[in-house]
């Protein structure tokens, strides 16, 4: 897989940060293989005890994808402060709902041939409780800003992700918060609508829900600090100097096509209680076609950069980024899919057998 890498110097009486240098090429660093086997042992882990072992039908009232447009990674030093910015291009909100739309019938086909019948949109929406679901949800697509670590850290990984659903369907995040992809308001869980709502559906339907949530990234960022300097040394018989403190900032960059581990979930909500189905390792999207283009970001930006991501997150207009990785919309759409509808089959093992 290929790499970007970029480095600068900051001292302690620079004003304007000084140019940075990219290269593209490396190999992956993240040690994932793209050919292994998917089996539920090594790639699911399971939170909670329910199953669909029995069930011959389910209601699914959530399934989104969320799409990592924009990553971040800030590092602070000794002085200052800096950051690396990747954006991806090339696929519009047409183009993830088709993914979306695809990937839910992949969903709907694995639990079929599972014996498992899926309830149809049109007799949730005439469902009592799903109206309360829907009211309390976000509505698609919705761009979601995500930030962790930060405060007494000395690395903080942001992004700008856009959700799309599936069919029209609601965006429910209750159940899909995690502490890294996605950063949710926090009082989304303690609204009644969302903790009730979903119950009242599964009882009314007596059948189990599944709240459906996949993931996928194409960077993965890293980043060193190095500080120096602050000592003294004699430039002759009377004068000395003080040598400038400086750091040093490295930032990595790996082109790293995936679903994410821990950002691919299914939530299965019985009368009883929920439990979770959540991906453990990242699933390689493999042979993606991409290119890559250098940006004009300016490292030293620091924590402003989070905002104005934000800002552009509508996509009326770039950013300035560090790189960009232009996608091809339909390649993308067949790998994605591809892989998706075998992630579907993974989950569906999971959850009856």
């Amino acid at each position: 897989m290929k790499s970007l890498l970029s480095t600068l110097a900051l001292a302690a009486t620079l004003i304007a940060a000084p140019a940075q240098s990219a290269m593209f090429g490396g190999k992956d660093k993240q040690g994932a293989d793209p050919d292994a086997p998917l089996t539920v042992a090594d790639f699911i882990k399971v939170s909670g005890k329910g199953k669909l072992t029995g069930a011959s039908k389910v209601a699914i009232p959530n399934f989104y994808v969320q799409f990592v447009r924009d990553q971040t990674i800030e590092r602070k030093g000794r002085i200052g402060a800096a950051s690396y910015t990747t954006q991806v291009r090339g696929i519009d909100n047409a183009t993830l709902q088709g993914i979306a739309d695809a990937l839910y019938e992949g969903f709907v086909s694995e639990l079929n041939a599972a014996g498992i019948e899926v309830v149809t949109n049109e007799t949730l929406e005439a469902t009592a409780g799903f109206s309360d679901v829907r009211k309390a949800a976000r509505v698609s697509p919705y761009i979601e800003e995500s930030s962790s670590g930060g405060g007494k850290r000395d690395e903080k990984h942001q992004g700008v992700s856009i959700l799309v659903s599936a069919k029209s369907l609601p965006i429910n995040i209750r159940n899909s918060i995690d502490d890294y992809w996605l950063t949710a308001n926090a009082s989304d869980g303690f609204k009644v609508s969302l903790v009730t709502a979903p119950m009242k559906v599964a009882q009314t339907l007596n059948v189990p829900l599944l709240d459906v949530r996949l993931t996928v990234a194409l960077s993965a960022l890293k980043g060193t600090v190095s500080n120096s300097g602050g000592g003294s040394y004699d430039i002759g018989a009377t004068a000395t100097a003080t040598n400038a403190k400086t750091t040093s900032f490295r930032f990595d960059a790996d082109l790293y096509p995936r679903f994410v581990d821990g950002g691919n979930l299914v939530a299965l909500i019985t009368p009883k209680g929920g439990t979770i189905y959540r991906l453990d390792k990242p699933v390689i999207i493999k042979d993606l076609a991409f290119s890559l283009e250098e940006g004009n970001g300016n490292s030293s930006r620091g924590a402003g950069l989070f905002g104005a991501i934000g800002r552009v997150a509508g996509g009326q207009k770039d950013m300035d980024a560090d790189a960009y990785i232009d996608l091809q919309a339909a390649d993308f759409s067949a790998r994605m899919t591809g892989r998706g509808k075998e992630l579907a089959h993974l989950f569906v093992e999971a959850l009856t057998k």
